[in-house]
């Protein structure tokens, strides 16, 4: 409204300026008028002079010109501010608000720390299923826990078990079991396993009783003349009840004559006869025990036997060339093997039975 207050003041200038020039004497009432006019638009903004009007003039036509643009430009300037309002409204259509709120919500993602503690002995783990906590489960066995469990052995885990054994002469120290376990070997090694006599290894101890002298081939007729003599090489007594000889394979029984008791140091002799052997040997005194065999002239194995099914107390395989063809035959050493080098023919015609042998 106030831009229209100077075109409007200047059509009245105007009108009134036409109207003084071309009539000097016009009416009161025009005069009135213009006063009229003059006077209320000085009241609303009157300017100083008519150069300063037509100067303000100018500024608002311009002012409205370039306010003024081309449809074209304007349209475009709308469309172009449709657009912008149509992207922020597309924009602000494309943000689902609910799912931020959601992943607002959503507690953080969890994950599983280290779990390796340095431990060879145990399985270390870690899951959802464990709560996203380190699990730690012992392997059983497991060498280098400090424990010899029960599968686990000396030479497999020696940091766990140790093996500080020791053992005896006839025992073996098992690393598998890290123990002592008994040698069952019958060889010469300086030792003599249980299951193992004299006669499978010479490491073993001799029996106190053993066979001292032979008379297996006398003069003449060797029917109720054969005898065997045995020896006490211990210094206890040692009974001789239900003792066997065992001849050939065939085990004959022995009968005490007089003692069933062998003196430690002392002999005995086994008679085929012991009618017979009181005539030739009138003068032994000793031991006598009877029997029933007959001695092969060519040679056979011998055993006595502590009872049917005892042990063996001593045994060998004697020959004919070990001599005795109408001599008996002798042992050297007493505490030796029953082998040829230790036997040899008697010295004496009939033997020595009930005493020291001649070739000892």
């Amino acid at each position: 409204m106030k831009s229209l207050i100077p075109i409007f003041f200047l059509v009245s200038l105007l009108f009134v300026s036409g109207c003084t020039s071309d009539t000097a004497s016009n009416t009161g009432q025009i005069t009135e008028t213009a006063k009229l006019t003059i006077t209320d638009t000085k009241e609303a903004q009157a300017p100083e002079s008519i150069e300063e009007l037509h100067k303000e003039f100018e500024e608002f036509e311009k002012s409205q010109s370039e306010s003024s643009s081309s449809p074209e430009q304007n349209e475009t300037v709308e469309e172009s501010n449709e657009e912008e309002t149509e992207e922020q409204s597309t924009t602000t259509e494309n943000i689902d608000i609910p799912q931020e709120e959601e992943a607002q919500d959503q507690p953080p993602e969890r994950s599983c720390p280290s779990c390796e503690d340095s431990n060879p002995c145990t399985t270390d783990s870690c899951s959802e299923e464990t709560d996203y906590e380190c699990k730690h489960e012992a392997i059983i066995p497991c060498c280098g826990n400090g424990e010899c469990e029960e599968t686990e052995s000396w030479s497999a885990c020696q940091e766990d078990c140790e093996c500080a054994l020791d053992c005896g002469p006839c025992e073996i120290p098992d690393n598998e079991t890290c123990s002592c376990i008994p040698k069952t070997a019958c060889v010469q090694d300086g030792c003599c396993p249980g299951n193992c006599t004299y006669l499978e290894d010479s490491d073993c101890p001799r029996p106190s009783v053993v066979f001292s002298e032979i008379y297996y081939n006398p003069q003449g007729s060797d029917d109720d003349h054969e005898w065997i003599e045995i020896y006490n090489n211990g210094s206890t007594d040692v009974s001789v009840s239900g003792w066997k000889l065992e001849e050939g394979g065939t085990q004959h029984g022995i009968t005490p004559i007089n003692a069933d008791t062998l003196a430690g140091g002392s002999y005995a002799v086994i008679a085929e006869n012991i009618t017979q052997f009181a005539i030739d040997y009138p003068e032994y005194s000793g031991t006598l025990l009877d029997s029933s065999f007959s001695l092969s002239n060519t040679g056979e194995p011998l055993a006595l036997r502590a009872g049917k099914d005892g042990y063996i107390v001593d045994a060998l395989f004697y020959n004919s060339i070990w001599g005795g063809n109408g001599f008996s035959i002798e042992k050297i050493d007493l505490n030796g093997p029953n082998a040829q080098e230790n036997w040899n023919e008697s010295t004496q015609g009939k033997g020595t039975p009930g005493y020291k042998n001649s070739i000892s």
